[in-house]
């Protein structure tokens, strides 16, 4: 084989450990994942920063309310200052309390 051959087999071998690592990490925009995240973290430590990684709305008015799509037709609401300080998940008419103010 020549140095060519071998160029194209590294870079095909690249591509498919590239693609097998992306589908064997968890979908970050599922409910699940959002409320294993927030249960591992601990929902007094969680942060804006947390979930930045989401697209959102910021639909708050004299207080921080982001709003954030997730799959199934969820909804991730999270509300606060300085910290976040009320976390919901909103699954249709159901709401999931995750963090109330305090």
């Amino acid at each position: 084989m020549n140095k060519k051959n071998y160029v194209i087999i590294l870079l095909v071998l690249i591509v498919i450990g590239t693609a097998y690592y992306m589908m064997s990490q968890p979908a970050k925009n599922t409910k699940e994942y959002v409320i294993n995240y927030i249960n591992e973290k601990g929902v007094d430590n969680i942060t804006w920063e947390d979930f930045d990684y989401l697209p959102n709305k910021d639909v708050g008015s004299g207080v921080i309310l982001k709003v954030y799509e997730l799959e199934g037709g969820n909804t991730l609401m999270i509300s606060g200052h300085d910290k976040p300080m009320s976390i919901i998940i909103k699954e249709g008419d159901k709401e999931k309390i995750l963090k109330k103010w305090e």
